[in-house]
Protein backbone atom coordinates (compact mmCIF):
# COMPACT_ATOMS: atom_id res chain seq x y z
CA UNK A 1 0.00 0.00 0.00
CA UNK A 2 3.10 2.17 -0.46
CA UNK A 3 2.46 5.31 -1.91
CA UNK A 4 -1.23 5.44 -1.80
CA UNK A 5 -3.51 7.94 -0.60
CA UNK A 6 -4.94 7.59 3.20
CA UNK A 7 -8.36 7.02 3.10
CA UNK A 8 -11.16 6.69 5.85
CA UNK A 9 -12.56 3.37 4.90
CA UNK A 10 -15.79 3.37 6.60
CA UNK A 11 -18.27 5.89 8.29
CA UNK A 12 -18.13 8.05 5.54
CA UNK A 13 -20.79 10.60 6.72
CA UNK A 14 -18.63 11.58 9.34
CA UNK A 15 -15.66 11.70 6.82
CA UNK A 16 -17.44 14.18 4.58
CA UNK A 17 -17.73 16.44 7.39
CA UNK A 18 -13.69 16.50 7.39
CA UNK A 19 -12.32 19.82 6.15
CA UNK A 20 -10.49 19.02 2.82
CA UNK A 21 -7.76 21.13 4.02
CA UNK A 22 -7.31 18.99 7.26
CA UNK A 23 -7.63 16.11 5.18
CA UNK A 24 -4.82 17.12 2.50
CA UNK A 25 -2.64 17.68 5.37
CA UNK A 26 -1.95 14.26 6.58
CA UNK A 27 0.65 12.13 5.09
CA UNK A 28 0.02 9.69 2.42
CA UNK A 29 2.91 7.68 2.75
CA UNK A 30 1.58 5.08 5.31
CA UNK A 31 2.87 1.27 4.56
CA UNK A 32 0.16 -0.66 6.60
CA UNK A 33 -1.32 -3.83 6.22
CA UNK A 34 -4.20 -3.40 9.18
CA UNK A 35 -7.52 -1.51 9.79
CA UNK A 36 -9.07 0.00 13.07
CA UNK A 37 -11.98 1.55 13.98
CA UNK A 38 -11.51 4.82 16.03
CA UNK A 39 -14.19 4.14 19.28
CA UNK A 40 -13.91 8.35 19.91
CA UNK A 41 -13.29 11.64 18.63
CA UNK A 42 -9.21 11.23 19.27
CA UNK A 43 -6.19 14.04 18.69
CA UNK A 44 -3.24 12.69 16.49
CA UNK A 45 0.30 13.07 18.11
CA UNK A 46 4.13 13.41 16.85
CA UNK A 47 6.21 10.67 17.55
CA UNK A 48 7.49 12.75 20.77
CA UNK A 49 3.90 12.94 22.26
CA UNK A 50 2.91 16.07 21.21
CA UNK A 51 -0.60 16.86 20.08
CA UNK A 52 -0.58 17.78 15.90
CA UNK A 53 -3.70 19.76 16.34
CA UNK A 54 -5.38 16.92 13.88
CA UNK A 55 -8.40 14.96 14.90
CA UNK A 56 -9.77 11.42 13.99
CA UNK A 57 -13.15 11.10 14.23
CA UNK A 58 -15.32 8.71 15.98
CA UNK A 59 -16.35 5.60 14.29
CA UNK A 60 -13.92 5.87 11.22
CA UNK A 61 -11.89 3.16 10.42
CA UNK A 62 -8.19 3.81 9.55
CA UNK A 63 -5.37 1.79 8.15
CA UNK A 64 -3.22 1.50 10.95
CA UNK A 65 1.22 1.12 10.38
CA UNK A 66 3.26 -0.61 13.23
CA UNK A 67 2.53 -0.01 17.23
CA UNK A 68 5.21 1.77 19.31
CA UNK A 69 5.16 2.78 22.48
CA UNK A 70 4.90 7.07 22.67
CA UNK A 71 5.80 8.07 26.72
CA UNK A 72 4.67 4.70 27.78
CA UNK A 73 1.80 4.89 26.03
CA UNK A 74 1.03 1.90 22.88
CA UNK A 75 0.14 3.85 19.59
CA UNK A 76 -0.76 2.95 16.23
CA UNK A 77 0.88 5.20 13.57
CA UNK A 78 -1.82 6.32 11.00
CA UNK A 79 0.49 8.04 8.91
CA UNK A 80 4.46 9.48 8.71
CA UNK A 81 5.28 10.80 12.21
CA UNK A 82 1.26 10.75 13.82
CA UNK A 83 -0.02 8.21 15.69
CA UNK A 84 -3.29 7.50 17.96
CA UNK A 85 -3.54 5.97 21.05
CA UNK A 86 -4.05 2.21 20.71
CA UNK A 87 -6.90 2.25 23.35
CA UNK A 88 -8.93 4.04 21.12
CA UNK A 89 -8.74 1.62 18.08
CA UNK A 90 -11.48 -1.02 18.23
CA UNK A 91 -11.66 -4.37 15.55
CA UNK A 92 -8.27 -4.29 14.41
CA UNK A 93 -7.96 -6.82 11.37
CA UNK A 94 -4.63 -7.33 9.44
CA UNK A 95 -1.24 -7.83 10.75
CA UNK A 96 -0.05 -4.49 12.28
CA UNK A 97 3.45 -6.00 13.12
CA UNK A 98 6.10 -5.63 10.16
CA UNK A 99 7.90 -8.74 11.80
CA UNK A 100 4.83 -10.82 11.12
CA UNK A 101 5.95 -11.56 7.71
CA UNK A 102 6.22 -15.21 8.41
CA UNK A 103 3.54 -15.79 10.50
CA UNK A 104 5.20 -17.23 13.39
CA UNK A 105 6.39 -14.36 15.51
CA UNK A 106 4.68 -12.39 17.64
CA UNK A 107 1.50 -13.78 18.02
CA UNK A 108 0.66 -17.15 19.71
CA UNK A 109 -2.66 -19.23 21.56
CA UNK A 110 -3.33 -19.55 25.54
CA UNK A 111 -5.94 -21.15 27.04
CA UNK A 112 -8.77 -18.77 27.85
CA UNK A 113 -9.97 -19.27 31.51
CA UNK A 114 -13.27 -18.08 30.60
CA UNK A 115 -13.50 -20.66 27.42
CA UNK A 116 -17.15 -22.34 27.67
CA UNK A 117 -18.81 -18.67 28.27
CA UNK A 118 -20.97 -16.62 26.38
CA UNK A 119 -20.01 -13.24 24.56
CA UNK A 120 -22.02 -10.52 23.22
CA UNK A 121 -20.85 -8.23 20.70
CA UNK A 122 -20.99 -5.01 21.25
CA UNK A 123 -20.37 -3.57 17.92
CA UNK A 124 -20.82 -5.47 14.31
CA UNK A 125 -17.08 -7.64 14.48
CA UNK A 126 -15.00 -8.19 11.57
CA UNK A 127 -13.69 -11.93 11.92
CA UNK A 128 -9.98 -12.50 11.61
CA UNK A 129 -7.83 -16.12 11.60
CA UNK A 130 -5.44 -17.52 13.68
CA UNK A 131 -2.72 -14.98 12.29
CA UNK A 132 -4.94 -12.08 13.19
CA UNK A 133 -5.63 -11.60 8.88
CA UNK A 134 -9.26 -10.56 7.89
CA UNK A 135 -11.14 -13.23 6.81
CA UNK A 136 -13.99 -10.74 5.57
CA UNK A 137 -16.95 -12.23 7.54
CA UNK A 138 -18.43 -10.38 10.16
CA UNK A 139 -20.38 -10.90 13.36
CA UNK A 140 -23.40 -8.90 13.87
CA UNK A 141 -23.94 -6.31 16.85
CA UNK A 142 -25.92 -8.15 19.58
CA UNK A 143 -25.16 -11.64 18.43
CA UNK A 144 -24.15 -14.10 21.28
CA UNK A 145 -21.13 -16.59 20.70
CA UNK A 146 -19.55 -19.24 22.85
CA UNK A 147 -15.55 -18.60 22.93
CA UNK A 148 -12.81 -20.32 23.11
CA UNK A 149 -8.78 -20.13 23.00
CA UNK A 150 -7.00 -16.16 23.14
CA UNK A 151 -5.28 -15.51 20.31
CA UNK A 152 -2.92 -12.49 20.74
CA UNK A 153 -1.82 -11.26 17.48
CA UNK A 154 -0.88 -7.52 16.35
CA UNK A 155 -0.21 -6.78 19.86
CA UNK A 156 -4.41 -7.20 20.50
CA UNK A 157 -6.28 -9.90 22.08
CA UNK A 158 -8.91 -12.21 20.30
CA UNK A 159 -11.29 -14.87 21.28
CA UNK A 160 -11.27 -17.83 19.67
CA UNK A 161 -15.13 -18.22 18.23
CA UNK A 162 -15.18 -21.34 15.95
CA UNK A 163 -12.11 -23.46 13.77
CA UNK A 164 -9.90 -20.38 12.83
CA UNK A 165 -12.02 -17.54 13.35
CA UNK A 166 -11.46 -14.82 16.46
CA UNK A 167 -13.40 -11.89 17.02
CA UNK A 168 -11.39 -8.75 19.30
CA UNK A 169 -11.89 -9.04 22.38
CA UNK A 170 -12.76 -5.13 23.25
CA UNK A 171 -15.32 -5.47 21.58
CA UNK A 172 -17.54 -7.97 23.30
CA UNK A 173 -18.57 -8.74 26.90
CA UNK A 174 -18.43 -12.09 28.49
CA UNK A 175 -21.02 -13.39 30.95
CA UNK A 176 -19.54 -14.07 34.04
CA UNK A 177 -16.13 -13.30 33.22
CA UNK A 178 -13.26 -14.16 35.38
CA UNK A 179 -11.74 -10.71 34.80
CA UNK A 180 -12.86 -7.28 33.57
CA UNK A 181 -9.70 -5.58 31.79
CA UNK A 182 -8.06 -8.01 29.69
CA UNK A 183 -5.42 -5.81 28.71
CA UNK A 184 -3.80 -5.49 32.79
CA UNK A 185 -4.46 -9.34 33.44
CA UNK A 186 -0.66 -10.63 33.99
CA UNK A 187 -0.39 -13.77 32.05
CA UNK A 188 2.91 -15.53 30.93
CA UNK A 189 3.62 -17.26 27.79
CA UNK A 190 6.44 -18.20 25.17
CA UNK A 191 6.89 -16.67 21.85
CA UNK A 192 9.54 -16.52 19.20
CA UNK A 193 11.92 -14.36 21.59
CA UNK A 194 12.34 -16.75 23.94
CA UNK A 195 16.60 -17.54 24.31
CA UNK A 196 17.56 -14.79 22.49
CA UNK A 197 20.19 -12.62 23.35
CA UNK A 198 19.25 -8.44 23.73
CA UNK A 199 21.31 -5.62 24.73
CA UNK A 200 20.02 -3.01 27.19
CA UNK A 201 19.18 0.45 25.46
CA UNK A 202 17.83 2.24 28.23
CA UNK A 203 18.43 1.79 32.06
CA UNK A 204 16.03 -1.47 32.64
CA UNK A 205 13.83 -1.45 35.40
CA UNK A 206 13.52 -4.81 37.14
CA UNK A 207 9.72 -5.92 38.00
CA UNK A 208 8.23 -9.05 39.25
CA UNK A 209 5.85 -11.37 37.64
CA UNK A 210 2.97 -8.90 39.00
CA UNK A 211 4.22 -5.53 37.45
CA UNK A 212 5.80 -4.30 40.71
CA UNK A 213 9.21 -2.42 40.59
CA UNK A 214 11.85 -4.37 42.36
CA UNK A 215 14.11 -1.33 43.08
CA UNK A 216 16.68 -3.07 40.49
CA UNK A 217 18.37 -2.04 37.13
CA UNK A 218 19.78 -3.31 34.28
CA UNK A 219 22.80 -1.05 33.06
CA UNK A 220 22.85 0.49 29.36
CA UNK A 221 24.87 -1.72 27.28
CA UNK A 222 24.57 -5.35 29.11
CA UNK A 223 23.65 -8.38 27.27
CA UNK A 224 21.04 -10.69 29.12
CA UNK A 225 19.17 -13.87 27.76
CA UNK A 226 15.47 -13.54 27.84
CA UNK A 227 13.23 -16.19 28.36
CA UNK A 228 9.49 -16.22 28.78
CA UNK A 229 6.78 -13.16 27.85
CA UNK A 230 4.57 -11.83 30.96
CA UNK A 231 2.11 -9.50 29.83
CA UNK A 232 1.04 -7.04 32.40
CA UNK A 233 -0.72 -3.46 33.21
CA UNK A 234 -1.15 -3.69 29.29
CA UNK A 235 2.53 -3.75 28.89
CA UNK A 236 4.98 -6.94 27.43
CA UNK A 237 8.06 -7.51 29.65
CA UNK A 238 10.92 -10.53 29.35
CA UNK A 239 12.30 -12.45 32.03
CA UNK A 240 16.22 -12.47 32.82
CA UNK A 241 15.96 -14.12 35.80
CA UNK A 242 13.47 -15.85 38.53
CA UNK A 243 11.00 -13.65 39.13
CA UNK A 244 12.92 -11.10 36.97
CA UNK A 245 11.48 -9.12 33.92
CA UNK A 246 12.04 -6.15 32.27
CA UNK A 247 10.05 -4.15 29.49
CA UNK A 248 10.84 -5.05 25.83
CA UNK A 249 11.33 -1.31 24.89
CA UNK A 250 14.75 -1.06 27.34
CA UNK A 251 16.38 -3.56 25.10
CA UNK A 252 17.01 -4.61 21.38
CA UNK A 253 17.47 -8.13 20.56
CA UNK A 254 21.16 -7.98 19.90
CA UNK A 255 21.45 -12.10 18.96
CA UNK A 256 20.16 -15.47 19.58
CA UNK A 257 21.59 -18.03 21.69
CA UNK A 258 22.01 -20.67 20.11
CA UNK A 259 21.17 -20.15 16.25
CA UNK A 260 20.49 -17.27 14.25
CA UNK A 261 16.05 -17.59 14.29
CA UNK A 262 16.13 -17.86 18.55
CA UNK A 263 16.15 -21.26 18.63
CA UNK A 264 18.33 -22.69 21.77
CA UNK A 265 19.40 -25.99 22.92
CA UNK A 266 19.68 -27.17 26.54
CA UNK A 267 21.15 -30.62 28.30
CA UNK A 268 19.38 -33.22 29.19
CA UNK A 269 21.39 -36.08 30.29
CA UNK A 270 18.55 -38.23 31.35
CA UNK A 271 17.54 -38.78 28.12
CA UNK A 272 20.91 -39.32 26.98
CA UNK A 273 21.45 -42.71 25.99
CA UNK A 274 17.82 -43.90 25.44
CA UNK A 275 16.74 -45.44 22.27
CA UNK A 276 13.96 -43.80 20.43
CA UNK A 277 11.82 -45.13 17.60
CA UNK A 278 10.70 -43.41 14.55
CA UNK A 279 6.67 -43.44 14.45
CA UNK A 280 6.73 -42.31 10.93
CA UNK A 281 9.28 -40.97 8.36
CA UNK A 282 10.99 -38.37 10.59
CA UNK A 283 12.48 -35.17 9.07
CA UNK A 284 15.59 -34.35 10.68
CA UNK A 285 16.33 -30.80 11.43
CA UNK A 286 20.33 -28.80 12.32
CA UNK A 287 20.90 -26.94 15.51
CA UNK A 288 19.40 -23.84 14.28
CA UNK A 289 15.58 -25.27 13.37
CA UNK A 290 16.70 -25.75 9.77
CA UNK A 291 15.77 -28.47 7.51
CA UNK A 292 18.99 -30.37 6.43
CA UNK A 293 16.79 -32.45 3.92
CA UNK A 294 17.64 -35.93 5.33
CA UNK A 295 14.71 -38.26 6.71
CA UNK A 296 14.94 -41.06 9.09
CA UNK A 297 12.32 -43.65 8.11
CA UNK A 298 10.23 -44.44 9.97
CA UNK A 299 10.09 -47.59 12.59
CA UNK A 300 14.07 -46.93 13.09
CA UNK A 301 15.93 -47.04 16.16
CA UNK A 302 18.07 -44.76 17.09
CA UNK A 303 20.10 -43.68 20.35
CA UNK A 304 19.42 -40.11 21.46
CA UNK A 305 22.09 -37.65 22.18
CA UNK A 306 22.07 -35.55 25.94
CA UNK A 307 20.90 -32.25 24.22
CA UNK A 308 17.61 -30.98 22.76
CA UNK A 309 17.09 -28.55 20.40
CA UNK A 310 13.98 -25.69 20.85
CA UNK A 311 12.78 -23.71 17.72
CA UNK A 312 9.25 -22.33 16.89
CA UNK A 313 8.04 -23.65 20.37
CA UNK A 314 8.52 -27.54 18.98
CA UNK A 315 11.55 -29.96 20.81
CA UNK A 316 13.84 -32.11 18.80
CA UNK A 317 15.55 -34.95 20.49
CA UNK A 318 19.13 -34.96 19.11
CA UNK A 319 20.22 -38.44 17.16
CA UNK A 320 23.46 -37.31 16.18
CA UNK A 321 26.09 -34.32 16.27
CA UNK A 322 24.05 -30.73 14.73
CA UNK A 323 20.69 -33.26 13.82
CA UNK A 324 17.42 -33.35 15.55
CA UNK A 325 13.91 -35.00 14.75
CA UNK A 326 10.92 -33.92 16.57
CA UNK A 327 9.96 -35.50 19.84
CA UNK A 328 6.42 -35.81 17.88
CA UNK A 329 7.73 -38.23 15.38
CA UNK A 330 9.71 -40.42 17.76
CA UNK A 331 8.73 -42.27 20.71
CA UNK A 332 11.29 -43.72 23.89
CA UNK A 333 11.65 -47.15 24.07
CA UNK A 334 12.75 -46.85 27.65
CA UNK A 335 9.75 -44.36 29.28
CA UNK A 336 11.68 -44.18 32.62
CA UNK A 337 14.95 -42.17 31.04
CA UNK A 338 12.67 -39.23 30.30
CA UNK A 339 11.60 -36.13 32.64
CA UNK A 340 8.01 -37.85 32.88
CA UNK A 341 7.48 -37.57 36.85
CA UNK A 342 5.78 -41.61 37.30
CA UNK A 343 5.11 -40.70 41.05
CA UNK A 344 2.79 -38.11 40.07
CA UNK A 345 -0.75 -38.87 41.44
CA UNK A 346 -2.20 -37.10 37.94
CA UNK A 347 -2.49 -39.24 35.16
CA UNK A 348 0.31 -38.00 32.51
CA UNK A 349 0.78 -39.18 28.48
CA UNK A 350 2.21 -42.40 29.19
CA UNK A 351 1.70 -42.67 32.47
CA UNK A 352 -1.60 -43.62 32.77
CA UNK A 353 -3.76 -40.80 30.66
CA UNK A 354 -6.45 -42.70 29.14
CA UNK A 355 -9.22 -41.74 27.06
CA UNK A 356 -12.16 -42.77 26.59
CA UNK A 357 -14.05 -42.08 23.36
CA UNK A 358 -17.25 -39.77 23.58
CA UNK A 359 -18.86 -41.50 20.00
CA UNK A 360 -17.57 -43.48 17.48
CA UNK A 361 -14.63 -42.12 16.26
CA UNK A 362 -12.18 -42.72 13.85
CA UNK A 363 -7.94 -42.24 14.34
CA UNK A 364 -5.71 -39.76 12.58
CA UNK A 365 -2.77 -41.96 10.69
CA UNK A 366 0.40 -39.84 10.59
CA UNK A 367 1.87 -42.16 8.07
CA UNK A 368 -0.90 -41.66 5.44
CA UNK A 369 -1.87 -38.58 6.83
CA UNK A 370 -5.46 -39.54 6.29
CA UNK A 371 -8.16 -41.35 8.75
CA UNK A 372 -7.46 -44.77 9.38
CA UNK A 373 -9.07 -46.99 12.14
CA UNK A 374 -12.79 -46.86 13.43
CA UNK A 375 -13.16 -47.15 17.69
CA UNK A 376 -16.44 -48.00 19.46
CA UNK A 377 -18.03 -45.40 21.37
CA UNK A 378 -16.93 -46.01 24.84
CA UNK A 379 -14.10 -47.78 24.32
CA UNK A 380 -10.46 -46.73 26.26
CA UNK A 381 -7.41 -46.05 25.43
CA UNK A 382 -3.80 -45.36 26.66
CA UNK A 383 -2.61 -42.37 25.43
CA UNK A 384 1.18 -42.25 25.01
CA UNK A 385 1.84 -38.54 23.86
CA UNK A 386 -0.14 -35.22 23.21
CA UNK A 387 0.38 -32.65 20.36
CA UNK A 388 -1.10 -29.70 20.03
CA UNK A 389 -1.18 -27.33 16.68
CA UNK A 390 -1.67 -24.17 15.27
CA UNK A 391 -5.08 -24.14 15.49
CA UNK A 392 -5.12 -24.67 19.37
CA UNK A 393 -6.36 -28.71 18.37
CA UNK A 394 -4.90 -31.14 20.69
CA UNK A 395 -4.09 -34.85 19.79
CA UNK A 396 -3.22 -37.70 21.70
CA UNK A 397 -1.44 -40.86 20.58
CA UNK A 398 -3.03 -44.09 21.16
CA UNK A 399 -0.19 -46.29 18.89
CA UNK A 400 1.85 -45.55 16.84
CA UNK A 401 1.00 -43.73 13.96
CA UNK A 402 -2.76 -43.34 15.26
CA UNK A 403 -3.66 -40.27 16.62
CA UNK A 404 -7.29 -39.07 18.52
CA UNK A 405 -8.70 -35.86 18.50
CA UNK A 406 -8.88 -35.07 22.71
CA UNK A 407 -11.82 -33.43 21.74
CA UNK A 408 -13.49 -36.77 20.69
CA UNK A 409 -12.95 -38.58 24.18
CA UNK A 410 -13.26 -37.59 27.81
CA UNK A 411 -9.84 -38.27 29.64
CA UNK A 412 -9.11 -39.56 33.11
CA UNK A 413 -7.00 -36.71 34.37
CA UNK A 414 -7.65 -32.98 34.41
CA UNK A 415 -4.06 -32.13 33.74
CA UNK A 416 -3.33 -29.16 31.64
CA UNK A 417 -2.99 -29.95 28.51
CA UNK A 418 -0.78 -27.22 27.25
CA UNK A 419 1.46 -27.97 30.11
CA UNK A 420 1.97 -31.46 28.78
CA UNK A 421 1.69 -31.27 24.90
CA UNK A 422 4.16 -30.77 22.41
CA UNK A 423 3.80 -27.95 19.81
CA UNK A 424 3.87 -29.27 16.18
CA UNK A 425 2.05 -26.14 14.05
CA UNK A 426 1.28 -28.25 11.30
CA UNK A 427 -0.08 -31.17 13.13
CA UNK A 428 -3.18 -32.88 11.36
CA UNK A 429 -4.04 -29.53 9.74
CA UNK A 430 -4.56 -30.61 5.87
CA UNK A 431 -5.72 -34.10 6.14
CA UNK A 432 -6.31 -36.68 2.81
CA UNK A 433 -10.21 -36.57 3.35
Amino acid sequence: MKNRTRKVIAASAIAIMLAPAALSALPQNVDAAAVGTVSVTTPVYDANGKATGQTLPSGSSWQLGQQVTINGVAHYQVATNEYIPASVVRNVTGSANSVDTTQTQDRWVTDNPDAGKIATAKTTLNVVDVYGNTTGATLPAGSQWKIGNVLHANKMIYYQVSTNQYINAQDITVTGQTTTNTNSDPYITTDAQYGKTVTITNTANIVDSNGNTTGMTLPVGSKWRIADLLFVNGKNYYQVATNEWIQDTDFTISGPATGYNGSYITDVPNVGGSVGVTATNAPVVNGSGTPTGATLPKGTQWKLGSKMLHYDKQTFYQVATDEYVSVAYMNLVDQTSTTTNTNSSVPTPSNGLIGTANKQIRTYNTATNAYDLTLPAGSAWKISKLVVNKYGSYWGQVATNQWVWITDVTLNSGLNLKANSYYEPEFATSINK
